[in-house]
């Protein structure tokens, strides 16, 4: 079977209607412009409410659900989520031992962007 002679089964499958075209691309073309919104199995139902199981969430819902929770004020915490800034850069140790200093600026870098506890 050819690709075109595959693409005329599914044309008449999916529209239920035969088709005499040949041409590859005007049989894509003629499937995209009659697909039928429910054919090819069961319909999609759209959950907006975003409280029902086996169903498809709404992309829109589910954005401004998340928008609601997201407070970009809130810093984090030990006991809550919140966000964090990228701490500051922090140069490599200079040399096989980490000094105390060094170690310090790190544990100062992670403090100031909220990653770390201070106290």
């Amino acid at each position: 079977m050819t690709i075109a002679e595959a693409l005329q089964k599914l044309y008449h499958k999916i529209t239920t209607h035969e088709t005499e075209k040949s041409n590859i691309a005007l049989l894509i073309s003629d499937l995209a412009e009659n697909y039928p919104e429910s054919a090819g199995g069961a319909a999609v139902t759209i959950d907006k409410s975003l409280s029902q199981e086996g169903q498809a969430a709404d992309a829109k819902t589910v954005g401004d659900k998340l928008g609601e929770k997201l407070d970009k004020n809130t810093a984090a915490t030990k006991a809550a989520l919140g966000l964090v800034k990228q701490a500051a850069a922090v140069s490599d140790a200079a040399g096989e031992q980490v000094t105390q200093a060094e170690f310090n600026a790190l544990l100062a870098a992670l403090r100031t962007a909220g990653i770390l506890a201070s106290s």
